[in-house]
């Protein structure tokens, strides 16, 4: 009966460690910008801390939908708030593996230049975590090109 009973303790304690509020309670991405360029943004985070224990969960990068747009003083609450407040999921409707995302501009490129705001979500189960912190990233216009001198 004890056997059991630890049995039963063990699968419950796998069963709510792989649930999407654990995710919510354990969300640290801790987003970066490491690149920003002409017309793209390149963005890393650290992954969350359930995805060791979650083979299936993936991250959705969302970026505030309008050029000269300043990141907000707080980050959204939720992932609703953040998409009720302007916010747009750019890596596409299944949730990438990857912690990184280059954002060329996702669904109209090229990535019009302007300032952005970014941040990335934890997905289990179609069960959203809570917002990572907020990355600001400018987007440089495309340099000049084909600079010929003429002598005068």
């Amino acid at each position: 009966m004890k056997k059991l009973l630890t049995t039963i303790s063990l699968l419950a304690l796998l069963f709510c460690l792989g649930t999407p509020a654990h995710a919510q309670e354990t969300l640290q991405l801790q987003l970066k910008i490491t690149t920003a360029g002409a017309h793209n943004v390149v963005l890393n985070w650290v992954a969350s801390a359930d995805a060791a224990l979650n083979p299936t969960l993936g991250y959705q990068v969302y970026r505030t939908a309008g050029l000269s747009t300043v990141c907000p003083a707080v980050p959204p609450s939720t992932v609703a708030a953040a998409l009720a407040s302007g916010f747009v999921v750019i890596s596409g409707a299944t949730p990438i593996t990857a912690v990184t995302y280059t954002d060329l501009g996702f669904p109209n490129a090229p990535l019009p230049p302007g300032n952005y705001c970014y941040f990335v979500a934890s997905v289990l189960s179609g069960a959203s975590s809570l917002p990572s912190n907020l990355a600001p990233a400018p987007v440089l216009p495309a340099p000049p090109t084909g600079l010929v001198p003429t002598p005068s």
